[in-house]
């Protein structure tokens, strides 16, 4: 998160009362890769994801890895295409993860049951 203050404390305070405002939480398949492919775009940065086997590893740029790593993500697939400011990069990371959808959550949207 983002916090400014007069102090550090008070803008350290801020920054994670901002964090834990914008918390979110990612489906994940077997509990280690992502469903199917994924592409989100920030500004001219545009991110493609795609789930790997298992032991596949995470096959991407070191930035990028520790953030799939904090998730729980350990094979994937990630590349970026266009510009690669980092924190473009980032931005889109995160919006292609929320705007994932899985399995029963399409089927839901559908009104069909998934097993």
């Amino acid at each position: 998160g983002y916090g400014r203050g007069l102090e550090a404390n008070i803008a350290t305070e801020e920054a994670w009362r901002d964090a834990y405002k914008n918390i979110i939480t990612i489906d994940r398949w077997e509990n280690r890769t992502i469903f199917g492919e994924v592409t989100a775009s920030h500004c001219k940065t545009k991110v493609i994801m795609r789930g790997l086997p298992a032991d596949g590893g995470l096959r991407m740029h070191d930035h990028f890895r520790h953030i799939c790593e904090a998730f729980g993500i350990t094979d994937m697939f990630m590349k970026v295409i266009g510009r690669r400011h980092l924190p473009h990069a980032h931005k889109a990371i995160f919006e292609a993860l929320e705007r994932q959808r899985a399995p029963y959550s399409l089927a839901k949207a559908m009104g069909k049951v998934y097993f």
